[in-house]
């Protein structure tokens, strides 16, 4: 350990609970709903009984019969002498049980980890480092073994900071965490994050990283330079990089406005579980009950709100390391879902053959070049290659599984923002507009730039189709680069409603019925400003009800949608045994409020 500590220094909170006001009376689908389910806890009885009362080291797949009674196939596992922390077991979805040891994990849910500005956890960019260590040790696993095979890293991200360390040691009180200087993270693993995707490439693992940095290109023309910070570090300071590391970097014209290559999202085809996991699949009306030892996770796609922040100055040094930016960031991480993870590579695959390796990237492109761009190069040909993909009509680039979904953008037709067919907030704040009459629509937005246009007033008017005294509204936005979206904001809803908005960069904000049509001074005291760009919808059709949370790296303007590389993420779920919100709106409720 302390070789590859000194080599490492060579070369280079999670919150599930929310508020239910959106639940009301439904104790017959309670009971009706859990009588047909057997949960974790239900499960963690019936296996540590069987784990007791029959020999050490099986598990227990239980199948109904015709009979109606249960037959128990004992399979061997293993026990590990390094069992998982409750952190590194709650961060891999699971729950630690302390009389087994085991880290035990019910259903395939997504999982959601939000970050509110408080000192210390920051679980949405850490998320990052451990899924890229979780990869490089799966691929250690298997390496040079008959079980041996590709393993895949394809990360996005608009801004890339060089001096982030992510603590990813299990065994250290700083796991969970990320450091602006090395110090912050001194555990086995714990480096730099763009490190330790040279470190995975060396371990086997094809790794593929495209950046912007828009701050860094220059304007064709300009007597400076492109600043190359991550490609000189790689280049200087690394000592090798190997042929299963490729890094690219966006070079379009407006890269500081339109010209954006803003996706946040990190795709891991492959990573490994903390020792001694049990997946457990409760019993539901078409499948038995079901317990199964497993070692890695696959098919990963985990989608923020969150750059690569930088600390301070990015200098690496102590005096840095005094914050990361007090917004409110989300990110959601998806496993095990390959059609979900296949649209995101296609859409990656997209971005990667329209951008430059970092270390060619002179300064903007420039579109006006004798050459003119095509399809197959640079920005304008970025969006007509989308326009191909959104209009394939075997295979369209967004994402439908039902409950989770994928819109990427840009848009086909840069003229139709507010398109419901290839716009997810257009979809489903229709859909809430539309819901059964009588019953109440809640609608949540957490945005960090919320600007005059045609995507605001597409969904003003869409909010204004619901009967005002059906609409519960809450809003929070920390950007406004036109400062006059309150005032298209203020005549919404008409009459009655319940709404509130409030503008952290503005100290502003508007309310009905109190005070209704007045823009008024707010003061946030000790509200967090947010980065996130996410929405809670909830409503009822037919009788079913539906929890809605859409998420991604997509701000709540016009270029987010037709000229920028963005994506969304949107969740639908249903109802729970508990009667509380489901955990994935939960989370981002919760994460609103701290905002709000």
């Amino acid at each position: 350990k302390k070789g590859a500590q000194s080599k490492k220094q060579a070369d280079e909170g999670i919150h599930t609970t929310g508020m239910s006001d959106e639940w009301r009376g439904r104790a017959g689908w309670k009971s009706h709903a859990k009588a047909r389910r057997l949960g974790l806890g239900e499960a963690l009885v019936l296996a540590l009984l069987f784990l007791a009362t029959n020999r050490p080291n099986t598990m227990v797949n239980g199948t109904d019969t015709p009979a109606g009674t249960t037959s128990c196939v004992s399979v061997e596992i293993g026990v590990s002498s390094d069992p998982p922390t409750s952190s590194e077991c709650a961060m891999a979805g699971g729950s630690l049980d302390k009389r087994s040891g085991m880290c035990i994990r019910t259903g395939n849910e997504p999982q959601t980890f939000t970050y509110a500005g408080d000192n210390g956890d920051k679980t949405v960019l850490f998320k990052y480092g451990e899924l890229v260590e979780r990869a490089t040790q799966y691929k250690l696993s298997i390496k040079d073994t008959a079980a041996d095979h590709p393993v895949h890293l394809y990360f996005a991200i608009y801004k890339l900071a060089l001096n982030v360390w992510t603590c990813v040691d299990p065994s250290r009180p700083t796991y969970g965490t990320t450091s602006g200087w090395s110090s912050g993270c001194t555990g086995e693993g714990d480096s730099k994050l763009i490190y330790k995707f040279v470190v995975a490439a060396r371990a086997g693992v094809e790794v593929r990283v495209v950046f912007h940095n828009p701050d860094g290109v220059t304007a064709r023309g300009a007597s400076s330079a492109a600043e190359h910070k991550i490609w000189d570090y790689l280049t200087t300071r690394v000592s090798s990089l190997p042929p299963t590391f490729q890094i690219h970097r966006a070079d379009w014209k407006d890269g500081g406005t339109y010209g954006q290559m803003h996706n946040k999202f990190l795709l891991v085809s492959h990573h490994r579980t903390p020792n001694d996991m049990l997946q457990v699949h409760p019993r539901t009306d078409t499948a038995p009950f079901s317990m199964t030892q497993i070692n890695r996770y696959t098919h990963s796609t985990y989608v923020t709100s969150q750059n690569v922040d930088a600390y301070g100055s990015d200098s690496g040094s102590k005096n840095t390391d005094l914050h990361l930016k007090d917004y409110v960031q989300t990110g959601v991480l998806v496993r095990g879902n390959e059609g979900l993870y296949s649209q995101y590579v296609k859409y990656f695959q997209a971005i990667w053959n329209h951008t430059l390796p970092a270390g060619e990237v002179k300064g903007e492109e420039d579109a006006d070049t004798v050459a003119p761009c095509t399809v197959e190069t640079c920005t304008r040909g970025f969006r007509q290659k989308m326009r191909q993909l959104h209009e394939d009509p075997h295979h369209p680039i967004n994402y439908d599984g039902g409950d989770v979904q994928a819109f990427f953008y840009p848009l086909p037709d840069q003229h139709r923002i507010w398109d419901p067919e290839h716009n997810a907030v257009a979809k489903y704040v229709d859909r809430m507009a539309s819901a059964t009459a009588g019953s109440m629509r809640y609608f949540k937005m957490n945005m960090y730039h919320w600007k005059n246009g045609a995507f605001l007033k597409g969904l003003l008017v869409a909010l204004r189709n619901v009967p005002p005294d059906e609409l519960h509204a809450r809003i929070v936005y920390t950007k406004d680069s036109t400062d006059s979206t309150l005032q298209q904001v203020r005549d919404l809803p008409p009459q009655g409603g319940n709404l509130g908005v409030h503008f952290h960069d503005g100290g502003k904000q508007l309310t009905h019925p109190k005070k209704s049509g007045k823009i008024r001074p707010w003061n946030p005291g000790k509200n967090k400003k947010t980065h996130a760009k996410a929405y809670n919808l909830y409503y009822q059709r037919d009788e079913v009800e539906e929890w809605v949370t859409i998420t991604g790296s997509t701000n709540g303007k016009d270029d987010a949608y037709n000229r920028k590389a963005n994506s969304q993420i949107v969740f639908v779920e249903r109802l729970r045994d508990d009667g509380k919100n489901p955990p994935i709106y939960a989370a981002h409720k919760v994460a609103l409020y701290k905002a709000y």
